[in-house]
């Protein structure tokens, strides 16, 4: 009786086991078949929107993914070929902005980007389930407070099928360089000196004591070494229009060849007898026209920049007919002598320049 039990108990773990055996067996079979519809689409985030930094480079490239879902890979090319779509920009633009139409997107410009084909191909067998496809994109010339776009939508495929909602992709365009993008707000924290001066036959002359500054400031890419900024403590009203800005806004452009050597100065105030190098910086008005800003630089006391520190000091005059006017028939002027330096660690957009 007892053997019989014992028997009878081994006979069901065979069982078990055999059981259990099949089991995985089938499991395994099972995987190796496409578990779910193979579907292609072009990666992006919410309302289809893919965003991308391109620097001030005439030859930079972005990058959009097409992606073959699934869970086995394709046994077959398959070209995808895409298509500019107007349609998805007036959409976003209703969804986003409705009836305010200063602050619609705008398509980027045809000749800011270029594309060497429209069509790609998906590799058979290819371990990675994607492809990458190349739009070049040069954004020198485009206004930062533009918001760019190019909308794009798998116009066919050769096999398989498109992922309806995941067929569009909006490209969003942003600038950056060394020193500021226009993905997020860069801003600086300044400290320097203003002083009120009158132009009297081509020479400034002093009307008002020298008073100090202290503020946080706006610093916005415009170029591969240059950066827009409002001058002084001159702020940006809030409801100010775009043309207001460009009228009040100068250009701080960081020089690649000129060099000079700067006092280091210590803790005291005192001159140490070292130097330190640093590129030199010139300083402009972004429009050039009578209703703009206009700038005088200091030869004797020039610009620089600070590659070490990522720090840049400002030596200018500057003038804003539409604010400082004609008073007793003086062209009044403001001296300026300011310090930015990042207020956070900017992430290294590329890497600082280097004198060789």
């Amino acid at each position: 009786m007892k053997d019989t039990k014992i028997m009878n108990k081994l006979a069901a773990t065979a069982i078990c086991v055999a059981f259990a055996g099949t089991f995985i067996s089938c499991e395994q079979e099972f995987y190796k078949d496409e578990q779910y519809r193979k579907e292609i689409f072009i990666v992006s985030g919410e309302n289809n929107i893919f965003s991308q930094e391109f620097t001030f480079d005439e030859n930079a490239q972005g990058l959009l993914s097409i992606y073959v879902g699934g869970t086995t890979p394709i046994d077959k090319d398959v070209t995808v070929t895409l298509e500019y779509n107007m349609d998805l920009l007036s959409k976003y633009n209703r969804l986003m902005h409705d009836n305010d139409y200063d602050n619609y997107a705008l398509m980027l410009p045809e000749d800011r980007y270029s594309v060497n084909s429209m069509s790609i191909t998906l590799k058979a067998g290819n371990k990675e389930p994607y492809v990458l496809f190349p739009i070049h994109v040069d954004v020198n010339g485009l206004i930062p407070e533009e918001e760019y776009i190019l909308p794009l939508s798998i116009a066919s495929v050769s096999d398989y099928m498109v992922a309806s909602e995941k067929k569009d992709v909006l490209l969003k365009i942003f600038m950056k360089n060394e020193y500021a993008t226009t993905k997020s707000r860069i801003y600086y924290n300044m400290i320097g000196t203003m002083q009120k001066k009158v132009d009297n036959n081509g020479t400034l002359e002093n009307i008002e004591n020298e008073s100090p500054m202290n503020s946080t400031k706006l610093v916005t890419p415009i170029s591969q070494y240059g950066i827009r900024v409002l001058p002084g403590t001159v702020q940006s009203d809030p409801g100010a229009s775009q043309q207001s800005l460009r009228l009040r806004s100068v250009i701080a452009t960081v020089s690649q060849d000129e060099w000079i050597d700067v006092p280091v100065i210590s803790a005291e105030g005192e001159i140490t007898g070292e130097y330190i190098k640093c590129q030199k910086v010139v300083v402009t008005p972004w429009f050039n026209t009578n209703q703009a800003v206009r700038v005088k630089n200091m030869d004797d006391k020039p610009s620089y920049y600070n590659p070490e520190k990522g720090e840049f000091t400002l030596r200018y005059n500057y003038r804003i007919p539409s604010i400082d006017g004609q008073s007793n028939n003086m062209d009044v002027w403001h001296e300026v002598k300011e310090t930015m330096t990042p207020m956070l660690s900017l992430i290294h957009i590329s890497e600082p320049t280097r004198r060789s």
